[in-house]
């Protein structure tokens, strides 16, 4: 049988005092805080003036810079989250709104080929990205 490693306990660490109240939450707490941090860093990804998403955000000891590329997969995730966070409630309708029509109107000027969207496109100006 696999023996999982456990840490040996140790009765007032700082750790495990920093994460006492997160012990505390109910498990429809702590779904209500993975669902709202997982919207909080979607929305941090996307260009507000076009309405796509970026790739990935990459993190480095100069600072913090998104990767100013998108995908209609990445496109598609945006697109369906932002309904499940309005059909969550953690947005109102109205957000909801607004940034489907954003993303939606980008994408109706986007280049295709034979209807078909492209791998990659710039997410500040919603051109191919070569």
């Amino acid at each position: 049988m696999l023996e999982l490693y456990r840490p040996p306990y140790i009765p007032h660490s700082p750790i495990k005092e920093a994460y006492a109240p997160l012990e505390r939450e109910t498990p429809k707490e702590r779904l209500a805080r993975y669902t709202g941090d997982t919207w909080n860093s979607l929305v941090s990804m996307v260009n507000p003036e076009t309405g796509l998403i970026n790739d990935k955000i990459t993190f480095s000891p100069t600072g913090n810079y998104a990767n100013t590329r998108t995908s209609p997969s990445n496109i598609g995730l945006w697109l369906s989250s932002t309904v499940a966070a309005y059909e969550s409630g953690i947005i109102p309708q109205s957000e909801s709104k607004s940034l489907l029509t954003k993303t939606l109107s980008t994408l109706s000027s986007m280049n295709r080929i034979d209807g078909l969207f492209l791998n990659w496109y710039d997410t500040n100006t919603d051109r191919d990205h070569v």
